[in-house]
């Protein structure tokens, strides 16, 4: 009888992945919260200093520092439990990198009142630029298309931020709602990331009239 002859060499290595080992779930918010951070990545990397906000400066700093503070925290049985569960859920390979995920996606979401107070110093500034019109429209019976331009600038500038205050709020109330269902961090991240404008949403616009010329300025017709 003839003896086969094993082959020689190493075993064949399994293939290991950074998935390996997690649940399904777990997979699908690993790979999700992976993809939001190479999209939020590239839109930041792409932003001047001057362009980013605060809690984009926030994010990029806590990319750059390391984890030398320490906090002792003690916890149930039942809450230890639940930790690891939310762990295997979210992919999470390290416990305390879910719990620092928790509260920067909780702390970050909190509403900012620069947006408001930026608003309402535009709002004050059109009304100043309308009451200078009227009283020029009292004394020339004039109104001058640059007014009107400068006008509609000061508008388009509080509609824009109107949209990024709807966007954070939709952003919120969102994230309150998925808190079990995706990763605390791709929430986080997304809040970082403001919604396009639609068009049910965007400002009227109308077709500018013909101004006419006088001694080299442009004014619009009144009755």
């Amino acid at each position: 009888m003839e003896i086969e002859k094993r082959k020689r060499g190493r075993p064949p290595k399994h293939k290991v992945t950074e998935t390996t080992g997690m649940t399904y779930d777990g997979a699908i918010n690993y790979t999700l919260d992976k993809e939001v951070r190479a999209e939020l990545d590239k839109s930041l990397a792409d932003k001047s200093e001057s362009q980013l906000t605060d809690d984009e400066r926030k994010y990029l700093k806590s990319k750059r520092e390391n984890k030398f503070c320490t906090l002792n925290i003690r916890f149930t049985e039942s809450e230890m439990q639940d930790i690891e569960n939310k762990c295997q859920q979210f992919g999470y390979k390290s416990k305390s990198t879910y719990v620092r995920d928790c509260v920067r996606a909780r702390v970050d979401l909190t509403a900012d009142n620069t947006d408001i107070a930026e608003t309402n110093r535009l709002i004050k500034r059109i009304g100043s630029n309308i009451n200078q019109i009227l009283i020029r429209l009292h004394s020339t019976g004039r109104i001058y298309a640059e007014d009107i331009a400068e006008i509609k600038g000061g508008v388009n500038e509080i509609w824009h931020i109107l949209l990024s205050i709807q966007s954070k709020r939709q952003t919120g109330r969102q994230s309150a709602t998925s808190q079990t269902e995706i990763r605390p961090s791709t929430v986080y991240m997304c809040s970082l990331m403001p919604a396009e404008p639609t068009a049910e949403v965007l400002p009227p616009t109308s077709e500018p009239s013909e101004p006419a010329e006088q001694d080299g300025q442009q004014f619009l017709p009144t009755t």
